[in-house]
């Protein structure tokens, strides 16, 4: 006489609901955990972000001691409009 195939089915769907639930769990928490370390190295950053600081001149009596910041590097290349194209008609 055979066995009967339909409880080794239901027992073997069991198994691929229940390592199937694992691991959609696994992924909701591992996004979770990713998401909150993301969340906290991004505070971490932002606070650590100090606005710069003048200070006094003592030399000459100037309280003026601000510097303008570099500019910016000059453009490359010969003529042209300076708008990119895609080349098409």
């Amino acid at each position: 006489m055979t066995q009967d195939p339909f409880p080794e089915r239901r027992t073997g769907l069991r198994r691929v609901h229940v390592v199937t639930a694992a691991v959609a769990a696994g992924a909701v928490v591992g996004t979770g955990a990713t998401a909150l370390a993301l969340a906290s190295a991004d505070r971490a950053a932002a606070a650590r972000q100090t606005t710069p600081t003048v200070q006094q001149g003592t030399d000459d009596g100037s309280d003026d001691d601000v510097q303008q910041p570099a500019a910016p590097p000059a453009r490359a290349g010969g003529g042209g409009s300076g708008h990119a194209s895609s080349g098409g008609s």
